[in-house]
């Protein structure tokens, strides 16, 4: 049971179950309203995203056993802990449990909107473990892609709710305009573009063990440094956002006031303390860097819980 719970990577599913919950808490707040209608829905649609994402991680360990034994021999779990074909059947045991649980969220909501998405959350998983994550930032790009998905389901959950619900009205057709969502969209943006850097990073660390298994990735191409560069730019992004947003005192377009953007400071401050490591260390563990780029994405998070308890 112990291997099954380490390879599903229960502090990441946590993450994410609370990134949903954070977003919902903050629009329910903008909306002055909380949806009743089918109370369990929501807790179906993120019980189904972490299975999933549990079913991705699994499948990802799975074809990485290779590189896993160079560049993280302590956590190898798969052929030490856990045969092969049982982690191939969790997987996809995982995934048709994600998957159920969308189609009851179909016939509820009476949409096809995650059926979808999870549809295609799997096979995005699938292909990316497989060959997508072995070429040059496509499947850095694919990882940031699903991460910044999961606030946008929390918006997707609550238009559809709008057109199910009689007791909440359509006051803009034009969803993705809303201002009760505009902190999710940056929330989105921003875990987009912090597991972004995160993946690239994590190919700077990987590259002994990445060239046993002919991955092309982008320090592997370019080499570490001018790497580190291109990390730097896209980690820089968030304080350049903060400061732009403070200065024209714009915060409360998204949804907030300059206290309860205390998160999105600490973060951008945390990014920059990245970037400083990243030019002035020519290491290439990158353990810190790493742990501080999680700790920006954590502070992020906190910024809407903060936002949304906050009279």
């Amino acid at each position: 049971m112990i291997p099954v719970i380490k390879i599903v990577r229960p502090v990441n599913l946590l993450i994410i179950a609370l990134t949903m919950y954070g977003s919902k808490l903050f629009v329910s707040k903008q909306l002055d309203t909380e949806i009743n209608d089918y109370p369990n829905a929501f807790l179906l649609l993120v019980i189904s995203t972490l299975f999933i994402a549990a079913a991705g991680n699994i499948i990802n360990d799975y074809f990485d056993v290779k590189a896993d034994r160079i560049n993280k021999p302590h956590r190898l779990i798969i052929n030490k802990s856990l045969k092969p074909r049982w982690a191939i059947v969790l997987h996809w045991t995982f995934n048709f449990i994600g998957f159920i649980m969308a189609i009851v969220l179909a016939i509820h909501f009476k949409s096809l909107w995650f059926v979808l998405i999870h549809l295609a959350s799997i096979n995005l998983l699938w292909f990316y473990s497989l060959f997508l994550k072995k070429k040059a930032v496509l499947g850095n790009l694919i990882i940031g892609f699903l991460t910044a998905l999961i606030p946008i389901l929390v918006i997707v959950y609550f238009q559809l709710s709008k057109y199910k619900s009689q007791n909440i009205p359509l006051e803009n057709e034009v969803w993705y305009q809303d201002s009760a969502y505009q902190l999710i969209w940056v929330l989105a943006i921003f875990a987009f573009f912090q597991n972004f850097a995160r993946e690239i990073l994590k190919d700077i660390q990987d590259m002994k063990g990445d060239e046993k298994i002919y991955v092309r990735s982008l320090p592997m191409i370019i080499g570490g440094k001018k790497t580190k560069l291109i990390l730097s730019a896209i980690l820089i992004l968030s304080p350049i956002f903060y400061l732009l947003t403070y200065f024209s005192n714009q915060f409360s377009i998204i949804g907030l006031t300059e206290i309860t953007s205390m998160g999105l400071a600490i973060a951008s401050i945390l990014n920059l303390i990245a970037i400083v490591r990243l030019i002035s260390f020519s290491k290439e563990n990158l353990i810190f860097e790493d742990a501080i780029i999680k700790l920006a994405m954590l502070f992020g998070l906190i910024t809407t819980f903060h936002a949304a308890l906050t009279p």
